[in-house]
């Protein structure tokens, strides 16, 4: 590793280095952490799937704070506790990093979290701390100089992945006052926390509070009725969010909540509810809403229950009314040979401007796999339990297939 940190710390070449899947211990976090804080180059630097401790993160974080070149930070899929964390802190004295993938490191927990979240706002004082604080500030005869916990948020920073590192009240606490008062951060991935009802209330009202996001993925934390309520509220009158993905988070009817309000979102493109369980009334509603919304582009509700016709038959209505989606996922559902005739049909009428091949019914009775000519016939194709991440498997089929040569 010396071979190639000792030249790193002054070359003036190399833009980005890819080092991941390299099972790197802290020592050589160290190693090129030193080497980083006098780099003036180096742009993207990828340590994803090594094995750093919190060690190693702690001396990245303290380079960062002389390393005025880097742009786009991985160290996902590492061993970083919690310990130490607070040196992330240097994150407020540097003004290059823009991209921080921080997710699955579970180790990370709750404190961890508030540790991460603390540069990205300034810290939120009570009334008096704050007087103290400007007439300490102010003071001619005694210099005051402030530390980083008392320094101005990082305005740098657009893009924070904490998938997976295990969040909770704490750090969601924390994050709702990120949200708040943030103006740069624009790309946010929070999913697989498994957030509590309240933290994903906290969540819900950082969205509210927010001005600046434009992608959010909250996928499998908690949403029951009264949350689900406050996100789409939260949603619906963002005033920049495009993309807001929640796979495996809604359950049972609370779409009935949140479908009333994507059906006059004004922003939002991309919403993702996948692998939940959708019931009456709430996914009628949903499917009604549809009809009237002009905003959404890609609506996935890939493996969440869909079987009735008569539901069916309500979205397949509100389909051809429908002037703005181009994608639609509905595969590993329970839909019927009707139902999918049905969805066709309407995909076929106008003004919608779905295709057939956007238009995506795989694992569904009367639908062929992709890439092959097996045809499904008499049910659906469906995972015995939903998948609640794109890297989980799909358990065995609960139908045989049939090649069409076979059908008569």
């Amino acid at each position: 590793m010396r071979r190639l940190t000792l030249p790193l710390a002054t070359n003036y070449f190399l833009l980005s280095l890819h080092l991941g899947g390299n099972g790197l211990g802290d020592e050589s976090m160290l190693l090129l952490s030193a080497a980083l804080a006098s780099n003036a180059a180096l742009q993207t630097l990828v340590l994803s799937y090594n094995a750093m401790t919190a060690v190693g993160a702690v001396a990245l974080a303290e380079a960062l704070a002389t390393n005025a070149a880097l742009t786009h930070l991985d160290v996902a899929h590492n061993r970083i506790g919690s310990d130490g964390l607070l040196a992330w802190l240097n994150l407020k004295t540097n003004s290059t990093l823009r991209t921080l993938h921080m997710s699955h490191n579970p180790a990370i927990h709750d404190a961890g979290g508030v540790d991460l979240l603390r540069p990205l706002a300034t810290e939120p004082l009570s009334l008096a701390d704050e007087t103290r604080q400007k007439l300490l500030l102010k003071s001619k005869s005694r210099p005051y100089a402030a530390t980083l916990v008392e320094a101005p948020a990082n305005t740098s920073l657009f893009t924070l992945t904490l998938s997976e590192i295990g969040l909770s009240l704490a750090s969601a606490s924390r994050l709702q006052h990120v949200l708040a008062s943030t103006a740069v951060l624009t790309s946010l991935d929070v999913s697989m926390n498994s957030f509590s009802l309240e933290s994903s209330k906290e969540l819900a009202r950082g969205v509210a509070a927010n001005a600046s996001l434009t992608y959010l993925h909250g996928g499998a934390n908690a949403l029951d009725d009264v949350v689900g309520e406050l996100m789409a509220t939260a949603l619906g009158t963002h005033p920049r969010l495009r993309t807001a993905l929640f796979p495996a988070s809604f359950h049972g009817p609370t779409p009935a909540a949140t479908s009333p309000r994507r059906s006059s979102q004004r922003r939002a493109s991309r919403t993702w509810t996948s692998g939940g369980v959708l019931e009456p009334p709430g996914i009628v509603a949903l499917c009604k809403a549809i009809g009237k919304n002009s905003t959404l582009r890609v609506l996935e509700l890939t493996s969440v229950g869909l079987k009735s016709d008569t539901v069916v038959q309500v979205l397949a209505t509100a389909l051809e009314t429908n002037e703005t989606l181009t994608e639609l996922h509905l595969g590993y559902n329970s839909i019927t040979l009707r139902g999918c005739k049905l969805l066709r049909d309407a995909v076929a009428a106008t003004p919608c401007q779905l295709t057939p091949e956007s238009l995506i019914l795989e694992g569904n009775s009367g639908s062929k796999a992709r890439g092959s000519n097996v045809l499904i016939s008499g049910g659906s194709l469906s995972p015995t339990k939903p998948p609640v991440h794109p890297n989980t498997t799909i358990g065995e089929p609960l139908i045989t297939f049939t090649r069409p040569s076979q059908l008569h």
